[in-house]
């Protein structure tokens, strides 16, 4: 059993690492959208390429808490999730993460709907 449990542990560690990765790559995008965008000019496009960044941003972030939070409860504690309160903790903090991505993702979809298409606003 403290072998399997000892695996799962090393999975754990994997999976947040790769999403700590993916944060990185990520942030790597964002901050290239916002060079290309200075160094096109700040026009129009410019914004929309910034907010394009600013949402990706808000993505990584998301990634990079999924990884601290399977850090934390997962490699670093090494025990079951089990008692209340920390369950509690876990799911309001992700879930908290999840909806501030998704308001930020909505405001992006927004602007660019109002600058691109406007049809398309009642979409986003």
């Amino acid at each position: 059993m403290k072998l399997l449990l000892r695996l799962f542990g090393t999975i754990h560690a994997a999976l947040a690492l790769l999403f700590a990765g993916i944060c990185i790559m990520l942030l790597v995008i964002a901050v290239r959208i916002c060079w290309d965008a200075v160094v096109g000019g700040l026009d129009l496009a410019g914004s929309l390429a910034l907010i394009e960044a600013m949402g990706i941003t808000a993505v990584a972030v998301v990634a990079l808490q999924i990884s601290q939070t399977i850090t934390e409860e997962e490699v670093i504690r090494g025990v079951n999730v089990s008692a209340p309160t920390r369950v509690r903790r876990f799911l309001s903090r992700f879930v908290v993460v999840i909806v501030v991505a998704l308001a930020i993702e909505g405001l992006v979809a927004t602007v660019k709907a109002l600058h691109e298409d406007p049809t398309m606003l009642p979409y986003a």
